[in-house]
């Protein structure tokens, strides 16, 4: 596989660091970043665990009734 070498600053360097688990590489944080798009599904899923004991069963429905009638980028 090939390689590039990148600059970053040194603020951006630890950001990415704080991210990184143990088992992932550089590489792999920032493949995980560009994948989380605002408006993603990924990110819409990703976010649907912290709505649990926020809203209804129902209300649930309904979001998802009307995020599936839509078209996101």
């Amino acid at each position: 596989m090939a390689t590039k070498t990148i600059t970053i600053m040194e603020d951006a360097y630890e950001m990415l660091a704080r991210l990184k688990k143990e088992n992932e590489s550089f590489s792999d944080v920032v493949r995980k970043l560009s994948k989380q798009r605002k408006g993603s599904v990924e990110a819409v899923l990703e976010c649907a665990g912290l709505l649990n004991d926020v809203i209804t069963d129902e209300e649930a429905e309904d979001i998802k009734r009307n995020i599936s009638t839509r078209q996101y980028l």
